[in-house]
């Protein structure tokens, strides 16, 4: 007997581009109208994108642009809604499911004690709460082979869950040992990275993982009819509060132990953000590298493997890596802004290197994203491992240009071997 669905707009919508697009409107206008004196007293800088008009058009003619694309794709190539959709099954071993999960999983261990080979401090660091210093002393670190198999991981733990959670039913009722084991492994690897993580001190490498697994699980319990709105809402009201864990935890370990300090340095991660878009606007704030495209991709500008290959960095007069890094800390500082806060949100970034003409960017931003949900929806490889990193990318709006950046090209890498992986070893499609 199948539930009864209520309300099924939210449920089709609210994990889709246009509900995430929502969510971080939402994000933004908690920002553009967060109490001006309680700001600036918390991120001690003059707040600039107070009720401002011209911050409000340029975020809301971006995100018309970005639904724009999606309504394109919609329009020309229509596909079921999120409800509709069939799940694809996976007559799979799970001994073969678990092969690309350990293989990463020994690379990110291999990556982890490589990084205490090179500071065998950093343990003692960690624990005494320096963890700001650990961070800038890792903050270019190339680990090589088994960094590129550390980065690859967060996709393929995605694609593990993702699998594992739809086993074809034949193969679900297997022996309660073999499925102990798959998530035991599963498991190990969730660790594996989560100390990775805490040994580089960065959130910004944990917080995808279990954003995605959240994505994951709830577009599948919808697709399995499994999920009311009611229950829909519930996941939308603890997903910040993990947000916000996850910050907490960091901050601890870089020693902020005072509940104000942490508070300053949460606005200051994220409403701030807008209020650099806002100075960006203005002109006050200027970036050095600003109109040669590098803040388009960092999978671009940033990737130095990729750019033995493709040579692009020279050929555009792009910065490396860390002159782009410090560029982004001098821009605040100059137009009287906290210049320990640097982030201007994906918009702003974007307006750094086409100004007003950044809407049009996000109509194509709009297609690709339409593109990855469509095979989001129909469970392919290529959608369970994007559409995760896409969508935490959207909510990520207030930080920096995410979607493209230096990991795309080994999440874009892994999609393609997983795919591969699938029509070698699966016996079965249904």
């Amino acid at each position: 007997m199948s539930m009864r669905i209520a309300r099924p707009v939210l449920l089709n919508y609210m994990f889709s581009p246009y509900g995430i697009a929502i969510l971080s409107t939402l994000v933004f206008l908690v920002a553009w109208t967060f109490p001006s004196g309680l700001y600036s007293s918390l991120v001690d800088e003059p707040d600039l994108m107070y009720f401002d008009a011209e911050t409000l058009l340029f975020f809301l003619l971006c995100v018309v642009g970005f639904c724009a694309g999606l309504l394109l794709v919609d329009l020309l190539l229509p596909s079921p809604e999120l409800l509709a959709s069939k799940i694809g099954y996976l007559q799979f071993s799970r001994f073969k499911l678990m092969l690309p999960l350990a293989v990463t999983t020994t690379m990110t261990t291999l990556a982890g004690l490589e990084l205490i080979r090179r500071a065998p401090n950093l343990l003692v660091l960690l624990m005494s709460q320096q963890g700001g210093d650990v961070k800038a002393q890792f903050a270019d670190t190339q680990l090589g082979l088994v960094g590129w198999g550390a980065t690859m991981q967060t996709v393929v733990l995605w694609w593990t869950y993702w699998r594992l959670s739809t086993l074809e039913p034949e193969t679900a009722g297997s022996s309660r040992m073999s499925k102990f084991a798959a998530w035991t492994v599963f498991a190990i690897g969730v660790i594996a990275q989560l100390a990775l993580s805490t040994l580089r001190v960065s959130r910004s490498d944990l917080m995808p993982v279990f954003a995605g697994f959240a994505i994951l699980y709830v577009v599948k319990k919808i697709q399995n009819r499994k999920l009311e709105t009611a229950g829909l809402l519930s996941y939308l009201l603890f997903f910040p509060l993990g947000v916000a864990a996850v910050f907490v935890g960091f901050g601890l370990l870089r020693g902020i132990n005072d509940m104000t300090v942490g508070l300053a340095d949460f606005v200051g991660y994220t409403l701030a953000s807008y209020n650099r878009l806002t100075a960006l606007l203005k002109g006050t704030m200027v970036y050095p590298y600003g109109g040669h495209g590098v803040y388009l991709s960092a999978a671009l500008a940033s990737n130095n493997a990729l750019n033995v290959i493709l040579p692009l960095r020279e050929a555009f007069g792009w910065p490396s890596y860390i002159d782009l890094w410090s560029s982004e800390f001098q821009a605040p500082q100059i137009a009287g802004l906290n210049d320990r806060l640097i982030w201007s949100g994906a918009f702003g970034y974007l307006f750094a290197d086409f100004g007003w003409a950044t809407p049009l960017i996000l109509t194509g931003y709009g297609v690709f994203y339409a593109g990855v949900w469509r095979s989001m929806k129909s469970g392919t490889a290529f959608g369970v491992t994007l559409y995760p990193w896409v969508a935490f990318s959207a909510l990520s709006w207030f930080s920096s240009n995410l979607v493209f950046d230096y990991r795309f090209t080994f999440f874009v890498l892994a999609a393609i071997v997983l795919t591969v992986y699938e029509r070698i070893l699966a016996t079965r499609w249904i």
